[in-house]
């Protein structure tokens, strides 16, 4: 394991590039900085799309167009990539793509595994909202999910309709207003919600 590697799995990453970011005298020699950083045994995030399948139709979105296909990540795929990620330290799992996570069979695994694995893990999901059930938000928080990454396409219904195919948007803001509902509840810190 280099000195990099070693460094990264006992920092948080991101506080570290912050306070480089600002701090005057480092501002500037900060990409080189940050590309010292960069472990070259094993990638620091992994992105893991847990399944293509979505209940939006964004027109935006690739996996809308015919012939795409719609699967989930199968547990022993999820478990050799995390028990593989967990020799090299903490790692940040984005567990999003074109998908929606919440759909995902093995959300609830996976969330659980990762965290399980190696408690300096750090998850990260982008969601559209809409799937976001009382269940499945006391299980995010419970789990320690730390970040969240809600998708609007437009605060306003119609023009949401337009570009998404769906009319989901008052839905998504309860399930966001429930989750925070929860996460309060169980005084918890995370997950952080952008």
């Amino acid at each position: 394991m280099s000195i990099a590697s070693y460094l990264l799995s006992k920092s948080n990453v991101r506080e570290l590039d912050k306070l480089i970011a600002k701090t005057p005298i480092l501002k500037h020699p900060r990409k080189l900085l940050v590309q010292g950083l960069i472990d070259y045994e094993f990638p620091v995030h992994i992105f893991m799309e847990l399944t293509s399948a979505c209940n939006y139709l964004c027109l935006m979105c690739p996996r809308t167009k015919p012939g795409t296909l719609v699967g989930h990540m199968e547990i022993d795929v999820i478990k050799k990539i995390v028990d593989e990620a967990s020799k090299y330290g903490g790692k940040s799992f984005s567990l999003h793509g074109f998908g929606e996570p919440f759909m995902a069979k093995n959300f609830d695994f996976a969330v659980k595994y990762i965290k399980e694995k190696h408690p300096q893990n750090n998850i990260l999901l982008t969601s559209n909202g809409s799937r976001i059930t009382d269940d499945k938000a006391k299980k995010i928080v419970e789990a320690g999910v730390d970040n969240i990454y809600i998708s609007f396409t437009s605060p306003d219904r119609e023009t949401a309709i337009k570009k998404v195919g769906v009319d989901q948007l008052e839905i998504s803001e309860k399930n966001i207003n429930n989750l925070i509902r929860i996460k309060k509840e169980l005084n918890s810190k995370t997950p952080k919600i952008y």
